[in-house]
């Protein structure tokens, strides 16, 4: 092996090397990050946040309900036409109520 055919070689571990590297530092970037947001965020605040925000979202839409004029659509249909998931709001359009 000469020496131009070495210091290639060399050159391109290198290269390699600092692609890893780059890797593996987002990898601990995301790990970090992801740790941060766990310990600042407790997720049981989250889960009462969920519900609060759940309850907020069903009052809204019974007294935008109540506030249509004849004729109204059902409530199935009105939350079809915004497009909201049911299952996310809690609603049964088998029954047409919240649950």
């Amino acid at each position: 092996m000469n020496e131009d055919t070495a210091v290639e070689a060399l050159q391109d571990e290198r290269r390699q090397l600092k692609e890893l590297l780059e890797e593996k530092e987002a990898i601990l970037r995301k790990l970090n990050l992801a740790k941060s947001y766990k310990e600042k965020n407790d997720l049981a605040e989250l889960d009462v946040l969920t519900e609060k925000w759940r309850s907020a979202c069903q009052e809204a839409i019974r007294q935008l309900y109540d506030i249509l004029p004849e004729p109204k659509p059902t409530i199935t249909e009105m939350i079809d036409s915004w497009k909201i998931s049911h299952k996310m709001i809690r609603y049964d359009k088998e029954e047409e109520s919240f649950y």
